[in-house]
């Protein structure tokens, strides 16, 4: 019986204390994102909490008014406005710390400027079964020591395209400092090439200028622009002079196969940059042409 009730007592007070904890005079309020909690500044004293808002998996307070000490709100006080949750949310990369519209800034959802969708690096090396001690001419001799000791290596890597930022002249008549988009009125791949060298990577007819007063309808990354080729090559060659003591040939090719890699086309949607080399044109290259280069190493 003294255990039970021993049991009750520290159990009661247990509970005595965690209801003093939440009724402790701190003034803050949590705000909790994506499960971690941080206070915020405290309130004044003379305000009292009305109620707290659940957005998601983000708490905030209506009206900021918090007393001393901080009531404990019951659930029938806890409204639900909406089913957002933490993926709804962009950084200042995506949607840039200057929304198109600053009351709806779950517009500027998409994909980063920094999206590739497929990336592929590939790095190879071969020493070819050719000289002394090898396969083929393994007996020595002129041809062996001409032939022998060649070492093939070679870098390719092959990405798909960046997305395509958008960008219009400013028409809704909300005051500067802030992203502006066309509006989308069709697939502005269709009708288009996929060459970069001709034609236009957007059809520019899918496009056009928002209304006045208005925001554009396009969305952030919703286009990418063309991929990324390209292949190094270099080849080794190996002369031994002693035991201890080798030269090393080398030639080296970047791009060897001088792969043109196209940039993103322009992105500025106005009636002045239509027609030839303007909006939904490529324009310009990235990367490098071809370079090569040769080396003769001594090692002792």
């Amino acid at each position: 019986m003294s255990f039970t009730a021993s049991r009750a007592s520290k159990l009661l007070n247990a509970r005595m204390s965690f209801a003093s904890f939440l009724k402790v005079s701190a003034c803050a309020t949590a705000v909790l994102t994506a499960g971690s909690a941080s206070a915020q500044t405290p309130a004044p004293s003379d305000q009292t909490v009305e109620q707290v808002v659940v957005t998601g998996t983000r708490v905030q307070r209506d009206g900021y008014e918090a007393p001393t000490p901080v009531s404990v709100v019951s659930a029938d006080q806890i409204q639900t406005s909406g089913t957002p949750n933490i993926a709804d949310y962009v950084d200042n990369l995506t949607g840039t710390a200057f929304p198109q519209n600053s009351y709806d800034y779950g517009a500027e959802r998409g994909d980063s400027m920094f999206d590739v969708r497929q990336r592929l690096v590939t790095f190879v090396t071969y020493e070819l079964p050719v000289g002394k001690g090898k396969r083929y001419l393994g007996d020595g001799g002129v041809a062996s020591y001409i032939l022998g000791g060649w070492q093939i290596n070679t870098i390719v890597t092959a990405q798909t395209g960046a997305t395509i930022q958008l960008f219009a002249p400013d028409t809704s008549l909300s005051g500067g400092n802030h992203a502006s988009r066309p509006d989308c009125i069709g697939d502005a791949r269709s009708g288009a090439s996929d060459d970069p060298r001709s034609g236009f990577w957007l059809n520019p007819a899918a496009f056009s200028m928002p209304a006045t007063g208005d925001f554009g309808n396009c969305g952030v990354g919703i286009y990418h622009g063309p991929g990324f080729t390209n292949v190094d090559l270099s080849f080794f060659k190996i002369v031994p002079v002693r035991e201890s003591m080798r030269f090393e040939f080398r030639a080296e090719m970047f791009n060897a196969f001088n792969h043109a890699n196209f940039s993103n086309p322009n992105s500025f949607y106005s009636p002045s940059s239509l027609g030839p080399g303007g909006f939904g044109a490529i324009a310009s290259t990235i990367g490098d042409p071809r370079e090569m280069q040769f080396a003769l190493k001594f090692y002792f």
